[in-house]
This record gives structure tokens, sequence and C-alpha cells, in this order.
């Protein structure tokens, strides 16, 4: 078998790998409003001949130097199909299982093994997963794909003869312009094809599913080295410089930012209380929610939840996301959309619970599910709270919920504990998961 034959095999072996898996998503965990279209499968193979190209390049730049110094490169060829044929393959499987706990292909819950609780993520997937059944599955798979790719390309001579300069201009010029429209997804000119792309249904599951589970593995690692090494000013095109501008423009002034930003308590507008309690719970929140905006039938569904359930004034949302809120509630920092876990334990200067010790009062935090969840026990310790209290320390009613313990559960072992006077609760649930 030639190069060319060589890279056709290894391009077709990708490109069909991540179409069935997309399909396997399709059939095991259906959407019952979900429909084909042309234009869906049309898009769909696009992205599978662009995944596939990628997976190409490194087969292909031998291919052409092939051309040029009368190479075959057979073993290297070989080594690497095997290697890009089993990968893609573990990456297909894992994207399919992934669909089944968060219903979507790879997203930015891929870096939860990294930031939360690894050895509780572990068990999770051990308990509810055949991964042992899976992991074999694939070794045998895995010994018959390097069979069958050595029998396809041969045991190889190292050298080939060497075509005229006539013939392998040319044909290395053809290979490399069909590989760059390819890796652009079939565009010649403007940006190439991106996740954008993807909305051609109505079908928010059907769009989900056009991107390969490979594309959609890389755009996340991608994001988060972007994230990783940027911050700060970074993020918003700015330098330091720009800072006195800023000020002036928000705050009219430029000679102390630090006195702008500063706001000063007006003290206690009621009785001391002797034991106080903030709780932090997922809700419907915002201005839909406000009875008193005449005109506008918003959300009419959870108005009439809100009146068989439980409806408070005395609140209000602090955030988009739970974790990355109450890393700005615990720390007293302005929310930055930043986990718990991504919060660098360098300052207490603005912690809630440093303050109300101040006052006079002891600090406890209580949450629902894992308390080594994303570290957030660990945090709430290095913001000043005394005592930190979590799901796995409620007995048996732990686990009786995906995510710990209900709502009802949570707050009876709250009551029944001894809550001391003088102290501030915070409380976080997690019902509404």
């Amino acid at each position: 078998m030639n190069n060319i034959k060589k890279d056709l095999f290894l391009f077709a072996a990708i490109a069909l790998i991540y179409c069935a898996g997309r399909f396997a998503v399709f059939f095991l965990y259906p959407d019952p409003e979900a429909e084909f279209s042309l234009e869906w499968l049309a898009m769909s193979a696009r992205f599978d001949l662009m995944t596939a190209a990628y997976f190409l390049v490194p087969s292909a730049f031998l291919t052409i130097l092939g051309l040029f110094i009368g190479r075959e490169f057979t073993t290297i060829k070989r080594i690497y199909a095997d290697i890009a044929v089993i990968l893609s393959s573990i990456i297909a499987v894992i994207n399919v299982c992934y669909f089944f706990e968060y219903k979507s292909q790879f997203n930015f819950w891929i870096f939860g093994i990294f930031f939360d609780d690894a050895g509780a993520i572990g068990n999770t997937i051990l308990e509810q997963y055949p991964v042992f059944t899976i992991a074999l599955a694939l070794a045998v798979y895995s010994v018959l794909v390097v069979f069958l790719v050595k029998k396809l390309f041969g045991a190889g001579g190292g050298r080939s003869e060497r075509p005229p300069l006539k013939y392998s201009v040319p044909a290395a010029v053809l290979y490399a312009f069909v590989l760059f429209l390819l890796l652009r997804g079939g565009r010649l000119s403007g940006r190439p094809l991106q996740l954008r792309d993807t909305a051609v249904t109505p079908s928010a599951y059907m769009n989900n599913l056009i991107p390969t589970s490979a594309y959609c593995l890389k755009t996340e690692i991608s994001r988060f080295l972007s994230e990783k090494f940027s911050g700060g000013l970074k993020n918003f095109n700015a330098k330091e410089s720009d800072l006195p501008w800023f000020a002036r423009e928000v705050f009219g002034r430029d000679d102390d930012i630090d006195a702008a930003l500063s706001r000063k308590a007006k003290g206690a507008v009621i009785e001391r209380p002797s034991r106080i309690f903030v709780l932090i719970c997922e809700s419907h929140s915002g201005w839909p929610m406000i009875a008193d905006l005449p005109g506008y039938d918003v959300i009419p569904n959870t108005k009439a939840l809100a009146k068989n359930a439980v409806f408070t004034r005395r609140g209000f949302p602090a955030g988009a996301g739970t974790m990355s809120t109450v890393s700005s509630i615990i720390s007293g920092l302005p929310s930055t959309g930043v986990s718990v876990k991504g919060v660098p334990k360098k300052t207490k200067d603005f912690a809630f619970a440093k303050y109300m010790k101040l006052l006079g009062y002891t600090a406890a935090f209580y949450y629902g599910g894992q308390s080594t969840w994303l570290g957030l026990g660990e945090f709430a310790y290095f913001n000043c709270f005394d005592r930190v209290v979590g799901g796995e320390q409620m007995g048996d009613v732990y686990g009786t919920v995906e995510w710990g313990v209900r709502d009802k559960d949570l707050f009876s072992h709250i009551l029944k504990s001894e809550i001391p006077e003088n102290s501030v609760n915070m409380i976080l649930t997690v019902s509404n998961h």
C-alpha cells in the first residue's frame, strides 16, 4: 500500500469513528423531538472530515516529504495510524459516557476531575459505569486495530522510487491544497468552520451533536489554557495606564481609586440578633419575578410555582453560577465568575466570616453536598469560618439524592445540632440541582 492509500485509510477510519460516536449518542440517548435534516447531516459530515484532516496532518507531511526523497515511512506511519485510531476511539467512547451524565458532548465540566474531589469523582465513575468491561473491550479492539493496520500497511521497506519533479511538485501542491481546504471545514476564504456554525436546526440537542467529540475536547482545552494564562486587565484588552481614565469616567475622580471604591456601613438598623442564618440557594430570581412590573407576561409558570413553594422578597440574586457566586460571598471579593477552586487563597482581608467574628460572632458553614467538592470546606476554613459541616457528616441521609442531602434533611440536621448564641450560620442548599 503506497503512502496516499495509507493516508486515505487513516482519514476514512478517523471520520467514521467520530461519525459512529455521534450516532451512538443519538440512538442511546434520543430526544423525541429531534429530527434529521440534510443540512444537519451535511454540517456533521464537514466536522467529521475536518477532524479527520487534523489527525491526518503528520502522516500527510511524511507523504509529501516522501514524494521528494523517495521514502515510504511505513513503520512511522503504521505506528501513528495505530495511535490516531485507538485514541479517537477512546475519545468517542468516553464522550458517549460523558453525554449520559451531562446531557452534552465534552464541555467545561470535563475539567472537574482536576479541580474537584478527584477521588469522589473516580469512585462515582466506578460505581455508575462498567469501567473494567469498557477497558477490556477497548484493549481487545486496540489489538485488532494494530493487527489490521499492520496487515494493510505491510512490513514496508524504507525506500521507494522517487517520481520526477514534474509529477511530485504538482502532486504535493494538490495534496496540500486539499488538506488545507479540509482543515478549514471546506471553506476556501473567510474564517474556518467553527462551533457557531452548528446552529442549523431548531433543536439544541441536534446542534450539540454536530461537532465531533474531539473538536469539543480541543475547544475546551483551548479555552482552559486561554483562561489559565490570561487574567486581570488582559481580559479587557486594557493596561494599567488606562485605570485613571476609567476611574474618571465611572467615579469622577482618579486621585484615589481605593477611596472611590470604599463604602462605609451606616451601622445596625435592628436589634443585635443572637443567631444569624444566611441561606444561599440556587433559585429563580431577578426582575421577571417582581410582581409589580406591569405589562410583562414573563415566566408565568415559574410565578405560579412560586405561589406553592418558598418565595421571599428578603433575598437578592448574587451571581450567575453557584460556586462562582459562593466564592464571592465567602471571600468578600468581587464576583469574577471564578469558582471556589480557582480563587487563590492569598488574602482573607474581605472575608464575610472575618468581619462577623470582629462583631463577636462565631461562624459555621453548612453544605448539603460533600464538603470536599471544589475544595469548598477548605476554602471556608481559610476565610475564617470556625466550623464546616458537609453532607457526608449528616449520617444515613447523605447520598439519598445525587448531590448530597435534601433540604429538609439538611435543615433538620442543623436544627437538631447545638447552635450557639452569637453565631452566624451560612447554609448552602443543593435541592435545585
